[in-house]
C-alpha cells in the first residue's frame, strides 16, 4: 500500500481549520480522510514553527529525484538489452 502524500497547503489549512474554536481534532482528520493522530503531528510540527513547517528538505527532495533516475534508468536498460 503506497502512502498518500499531502502538500504543504493541505497540511496548513488542516491544522489551521482543526485549531478554529469547536473543532474537534478527531471531526476534523475524519472529515478530511486522515488518521487523528496525522493531525495531531501537523499541529505540533507548526507550532513549533510556522513559517518553515512542511517544507520540502532539500536533501530528501534530491534523494527522491536520484531514485526516480535509477529507476527510468533501469527501465530503458530493461527493454534495450536484446
Amino acid at each position: 500500500m503506497e502512502r498518500r502524500q499531502y502538500d504543504r497547503e493541505f497540511k496548513v489549512d488542516a491544522v489551521k481549520f482543526s485549531m478554529q474554536e469547536g473543532k474537534k481534532v478527531t471531526e476534523v482528520a475524519a472529515g478530511l480522510g486522515i488518521h487523528e493522530n496525522l493531525l495531531y503531528q501537523w499541529r505540533r510540527l507548526y507550532q513549533d514553527n510556522p513559517d518553515k513547517s512542511f517544507l520540502p528538505d532539500p536533501e530528501k527532495e534530491e534523494m527522491k529525484q536520484l531514485k526516480k533516475q535509477l529507476k527510468d534508468a533501469e527501465q530503458e536498460r530493461k527493454y534495450c538489452i536484446p
